[in-house]
């Protein structure tokens, strides 16, 4: 497979089989001592804003002032620490969701697609496990995290269910953030991908430290 090119795999088997012997707790065991700033340019390449077009402002700098301002908000640390549940975790990422959301459209005078909407504050959250949050807390907040779906994410896990039984559909083979289109297909890919983890003994966002980091 060429480096850097979505990889598919062939069956479920094989793949619950690559996430449980990769070594996904090399990616944030060992925290960067990156200030906000300097994580928010990390975490999400400039690649990822080529996706947007036609916006009055640049996408890379509204997204950098609102991940900024979100991020040293004196209470965000508290919000996280909070979470101590998968469902509490999802309600606190909702919400720090619709935050971008509303920023974006404020900014950019139309609202910011679907699947962009999610996968950028998921690649803030991943991001924050390379910084230097407190142990316990980046042990506890690294099961609950969702997978940001891209082409990455989403070709990997193509071939390992069924779709139309999971009420997706196909996916195609070049299916990329534009395939999310709503709550809906978002909330079943990652049960999906939850159900792939559990089954390897790993947590879900492992799937995104193989696919991504693993071929980059």
């Amino acid at each position: 497979m060429p480096k850097g090119k979505p990889k598919q795999w062939s069956d479920r088997a094989t793949l619950v089989r690559d996430l449980r012997n990769y070594n996904w707790q090399k990616n944030y065991t060992k925290p960067l001592l990156l200030d906000v700033r300097q994580m928010l340019r990390k975490c999400v390449a400039a690649n990822t804003f080529r996706a947007f077009h036609n916006c009055p402002k640049k996408p890379s700098v509204v997204f950098r002032t609102w991940g900024e301002a979100a991020l040293t908000e004196r209470d965000f640390l508290d919000s996280l620490k909070s979470v101590r549940s998968r469902n509490s975790y999802d309600e606190w990422l909702t919400a720090f969701a619709k935050d971008f959301r509303n920023y974006w459209r404020r900014e950019m005078r139309k609202p910011i697609s679907f699947g962009h909407s999610l996968k950028l504050p998921n690649l803030v959250v991943k991001g924050l496990l390379a910084r230097d949050l407190p142990g316990k807390m980046r042990q506890r907040l690294v099961w609950f995290l969702h997978v940001p779906l891209d082409s990455y994410t989403i070709q990997a896990i193509r071939n390992c269910f069924d779709g139309s039984s999971a009420g997706i559909g196909t996916i195609p083979s070049n299916a990329s953030m534009g395939f999310v289109k709503d709550q809906r297909m978002y909330d079943s890919l990652q049960e999906q991908i939850r159900s792939l983890a559990k089954e390897a003994g790993v947590p879900p966002i492992a799937l995104d430290y193989l696919a991504w980091d693993g071929s980059h």
